[in-house]
């Protein structure tokens, strides 16, 4: 379980520093790239946890939905449930992947960091 937390974040981590060049935005200070890093990390993951939590079937949501209203709920059980669910994990998440990158790119971000990217 640990295991696909820290694979899933290495993963968010290489894309995002992919699109971040990719936008030749890793011109801009130590700073400005970090926040932006921070963002777009944080935007990922929720994305691709909310994906995730979209492919489950209903009885699996219905299970969860029971399990945290437990006051023993934990991160574990809740991977429990995602697991038991036999979803193509690597799938949803490639998906996610693309149009979050698709999206990103799409953003016109030269007047956003105009400045921080010529000093």
């Amino acid at each position: 379980m640990q295991e696909n937390k820290m694979r899933t974040s290495e993963l968010v981590g290489q894309c995002v520093d992919g699109l971040i060049s990719e936008k030749g935005l890793d011109k801009l200070d130590k700073k400005n790239k970090d926040e932006v890093k921070k963002m777009l990390s944080d935007s990922l993951t929720e994305q691709i946890n909310r994906s995730i939590l979209y492919a489950l079937p209903d009885e699996k949501l219905d299970e969860l939905e029971s399990a945290m209203g437990q006051d023993d709920f934990s991160e574990g059980r809740l991977q429990q449930i995602i697991e038991s669910a036999h979803l193509n994990g690597d799938e949803i998440v490639k998906e996610t992947v693309e149009r979050f990158r698709n999206a990103f790119l799409a953003i016109d971000t030269t007047s956003m960091f105009r400045q921080e990217a010529r000093a």
